[in-house]
Formats: structure tokens, C-alpha cells, sequence
């Protein structure tokens, strides 16, 4: 039963190691889409600090301007469902979501 639970942890971390080494490959690709890529990666890095300090991704929308940021990350990923022009790409609800981000926040 210990060698299944040593197993199972050791399969936990692996599939933690691989999905944080994935978010950094997609961060480096959504920086070289120029200074809005940039940007957008250096908020999705703010909020993965937010989580790693608190334990969860909701953030306040006042004071922070990172609680702002991700209610527009909301707003433009509703535009998609909408069918509406967003900036939400594919890449960036990938690196949202494997940070833990909360699409819904009601």
C-alpha cells in the first residue's frame, strides 16, 4: 500500500512538473507576440505568484490591478462564447486554466 502511495505522489509531482514546464513554454511564446504579448505573460506570471502566496486564483478586483486584469481575462474569454472579436487566444485560456484560473467568478 506504501509503494502505491510513494507511486501515486511521484506521479503527482511528474504531472506538476510537466504542466508547470508547459506553462513556461507557452509564456515564452505568447512573449513573442511583442509588447502585448509580453505584458499579458508578465500578468499570467502575477497571478501565479497570487496562487503560489494564497493557495487559490481569486483575486480581488479592488485595490489590485491584477484583480482587474482578470476580470477583463473574463470578459474576453465571454466575448469568445459570444463570438465576439477577443484577444482571449487558445494559448492564453490554456496557460489560464493549467494556473488554476476561475472563469467563473460568481
Amino acid at each position: 500500500s506504501s509503494s502505491l502511495t510513494v507511486t501515486h505522489e511521484r506521479r503527482e509531482e511528474s504531472t506538476a512538473m510537466n504542466t508547470s514546464i508547459e506553462i513556461k513554454t507557452l509564456l515564452k511564446a505568447e512573449e513573442k507576440k511583442g509588447i502585448h504579448g509580453g505584458l499579458w505573460a508578465e500578468r499570467a506570471r502575477e497571478l501565479m505568484k497570487y496562487r503560489d502566496d494564497h493557495g487559490h486564483c481569486h483575486v480581488p478586483q479592488k485595490p489590485s490591478s491584477l484583480g482587474l486584469w482578470v476580470n477583463r481575462q473574463r470578459e474576453k474569454f465571454k466575448k469568445i462564447d459570444a463570438e465576439k472579436a477577443s484577444t482571449m487566444t487558445p494559448r492564453r485560456i490554456k496557460i489560464l486554466s493549467h494556473i488554476g484560473f476561475v472563469w467563473d467568478a460568481s
